[in-house]
This record gives C-alpha cells, structure tokens and sequence, in this order.
C-alpha cells in the first residue's frame, strides 16, 4: 500500500511526496517538476527564493497537483520554495546542481560502510574527509517490493557528512565526488536498488508482457518459482523505481550483476529493453531535458564469480550485442 505523502508542518494542507524535501538538490538549468496533493479543486501557488516569477496549478479532482518551475545554474547558495494553498509550506537548504539515480543491484546498492560490518577500503579516511562534501546530497528510497506502482517512498534527502557518509551507495558515491572535485557543483544521488535483483526485476509490466513470458498477476508473480523473492520481476520496479519517476534527473548510472548473467545468451535484450524503457520512462515523465530530452546513462554489467569460460564468453558477446543494437542519442553515454 502507498504510504501517506508527508506533511511539513501540523496545520499545512498541501502535502508533498517524501522525495520532496529540506537538503533536496534541484537539476540545475532545467523546468524541474514538483508535485503533490491538497484539497480538490485548489489553487496552490508555489514561489521560489532564486526568482521573482510566480507559478500556480490547480488541484484536480483527486487532489493532486503537479508544475515546473526554472531552476537556477548551479551553486552552494542555499535556496527555498514555498508551497502555498492559504497555508505555507516551504523547504529549506535546497541546492542547484546535478541530480543522479543510482539504479541496479548489489554493487550499487552496497553503503560505504559495506556489508556484514566490512566496510569498503579507506573508509574511515573517507569518513574524515566527508566534511569536505557537503555539496553531495543523497537519499535513499527504501528497497521494497510491490504488485501496484508506488507514488511515494518513505525517505529523506541527507547532506554527505562524517555522520552520514556511511548509508551512502559506494558506487554512487564515488562517482559524486568525482564529478563535485572536477565540476566544482553540489551532486544530488537519488538511490533507488536492490541487491540480487535481476534486469526483469525493474521491469514495466507493459515491457515484462512485451519482451518476456513470466507472469504480471499477481497470484502468478508469487507462484512463478524462483529461488529468492529479489528475483521477483516486475515487483522491485514498481516499489522501488516507480517512486522517484516525476523526479527530475540529469541521469542513470545502472549496475547489474550476476543475478542475470546465468541468462547470458539473453542479456543483451533484456538489457536493451530494460536501459531503453529506464530512459523512455524518466524522459518522458520527468521531462529531463539535455538537449531534446535525452536523459544520460551510465550502465555496468558483471559477470558472475562463479562464471565458466563459456558464459563470460557469452556476457562479452551480449554486450557487444547491446551495445551495436541500443540505438543511443548523441547526449546518452554507455560504457562496459
């Protein structure tokens, strides 16, 4: 069940999804959405601290409203936005910068404290040089499974810090310190994964339908044999992924692993339906415009540890596969 949008403050009527929120970053130059729910048929007007222009959209019948405002180039000016239906709700220390959503398995999803209390190497340095980023922003959506799509998640967005850093994807993290020291910009990491997850797994049911035989019912999801429930198709997108796709994002850095590798043979497509549906999907509903609309992907895929010669063969020929049928926008970027 869809969990109840937050309410900042006891007597605020306008409500907003949790991914909405203090300490959020803003895709920089781009007509950012926000959205969320008050009382049916209400006006909610929305001003920002950046600019002096003014913006409104009227709830419809269900209560729900939704609206882009222009975000400012970016900078570690702290900004505000304030929602307003009679009564104010405003969020604070928000920043312009570029905004990423790290997606896949296990070897995105493992925290720079690691797991099973092994940390990742020079953790404690990185802990003690945290403070030095407090450009980095992150929030991590709750890996949760379900047979509907989700419209919100309970999460929070947290300043990267000596207290923080330790929740933070490693992969995700890394990857946003680079770009902070190199651009010189605050990074906003949205975390949206789940270890051992295969590429069904974050699925459409329209494409699970299209591309695959496994069921989209749910009496057949929970039948349908398979060895752990992170395998489940279709049920970790709609909770995990579906969540944060209003969200507007300069990107997807996308890591799968051994979870699909033993269907080698079929990779590529499956890959190509997923990486290609992720960028559909997020180009379309979260409208994040970089040059006519691409959204930029960044995708890894492993071999299994236990992999013979013959299927690393295969995963190498799938991706050659999938990399010479995805058929990429100038703007969009794919690597091995």
């Amino acid at each position: 069940m869809a969990l109840a949008f937050v309410v900042a403050g006891a007597q605020a009527k306008v409500k907003l999804p949790h991914v909405l929120g203090d300490n959020m970053i803003l895709q920089q130059n781009s007509d950012a959405r926000l959205w969320g729910e008050a009382k049916p048929g209400t006006r909610v007007k929305v001003t920002v601290s950046w600019s002096n222009e003014k913006y409104e959209a009227k709830t419809d019948e269900m209560g729900k409203f939704l609206l882009t405002v222009r975000t400012p180039a970016a900078s570690y000016t702290p900004l505000s936005i304030t929602f307003d239906d009679g009564e104010k709700l405003t969020l604070n220390n928000v920043l312009a910068g570029e905004v990423w959503v790290c997606a896949g398995q296990s070897n995105m999803e493992m925290p720079m404290k690691g797991f099973g209390q092994c940390p990742v190497e020079g953790y404690m340095d990185e802990v003690i040089d945290a403070r030095n980023y407090k450009g980095i922003h992150y929030v991590k959506i709750p890996s949760v499974m379900s047979m509907t799509p989700l419209e919100d998640a309970n999460c929070e967005w947290k300043e990267i810090g000596p207290q923080t850093i330790s929740e933070a994807s490693a992969t995700g993290y890394f990857f946003a310190k680079t770009l902070n020291k190199t651009l010189d910009i605050p990074v906003g990491l949205i975390m949206a994964n789940k270890g051992g997850t295969r590429v069904e797994s974050w699925f459409t049911k329209e494409n699970l339908e299209k591309y695959t035989t496994e069921p989209t019912d749910s009496d057949g999801i929970v039948a349908f044999k398979r060895e752990w429930d992170y395998h489940r198709a279709l049920v970790w997108g709609n909770g995990t992924f579906n969540p944060i796709l209003k969200y507007t994002v300069k990107g997807i850095i996308y890591y799968q692993g051994a979870s699909s590798s033993r269907w080698a043979r079929y990779l590529s497509i499956s890959l190509k339906s997923l990486l290609t549906g992720m960028m559909t999907q997020t180009a379309r509903v979260v409208h994040c415009c970089v040059n006519n609309s691409s959204v930029l992907l960044k995708s890894s895929q492993t071999a299994a540890w236990y992999a013979p010669t013959t299927l690393r063969i295969l995963m190498r020929a799938s991706r050659y596969t999938l990399r010479r049928n995805v058929r990429w926008d100038s703007d969009w970027l794919c690597s091995r």
